[in-house]
């Protein structure tokens, strides 16, 4: 296993892992992020998630988790359920972009729908954390929509357009269906 460098500006992160899959014969390559800027303390998770998504996409095979208190402190459990999520989406957005699935993915399609349908209970059950998703959408209350556009929601306003009707599951769950 090759472990590869963990910081480097983005332009050059898909030509380095390119060059040390060849020079190695493809051995598997494990990148420490990479950070693609050094100015973001408190954020080198996100950081190194936009480093990692771009190596996945060149053939990084496993990213070092990063935590936001990467370079400030000894991460506690917090950061490191932070830096392992941000991680695993990174992983997942690189992952559909080298594996040509992209949003043909069948997880990717069927989350579309549940957006199109309104149905949050789908969406939570589609979710990477659905326990995360849950616990932001019910900060405030049971709504139909986002509580961003509540009522100028385009999904919502489609579907009213094309006689859908306003999330076809949960409009069915409130009625008591």
């Amino acid at each position: 296993m090759i472990e590869g460098p963990g910081h480097m500006p983005l332009d050059q992160i898909g030509y380095n892992v390119r060059m040390i899959k060849e020079i190695t014969d493809h051995a598997p390559l494990y990148l420490l992020g990479p950070l693609v800027t050094d100015i973001a303390p408190g954020y080198d998770h996100v950081v190194a998630a936009i480093g990692g998504a771009t190596a996945c996409l060149n053939g990084a095979d496993f990213l070092c988790m990063v935590s936001p208190s990467e370079h400030l402190a000894l991460p506690d459990v917090d950061d490191i359920i932070e830096g392992t999520r941000v991680a695993k989406i990174a992983a997942h957005v690189g992952d559909t972009v080298r594996k040509h699935s992209g949003w043909k993915d069948a997880r990717e399609v069927q989350m579309a729908e549940a957006r199109h349908e309104l149905d949050w209970d789908a969406q939570f059950r589609l979710a990477m954390f659905d326990d995360h998703a849950r616990k932001i959408h019910e900060r405030d209350g049971e709504t139909e929509t986002c509580s961003m556009c509540g009522d100028l929601c385009a999904v919502k306003m489609v579907n009213e357009l094309f006689g859908n009707g306003v999330g076809k599951k949960q409009a069915g769950k409130k009625k008591g269906k």
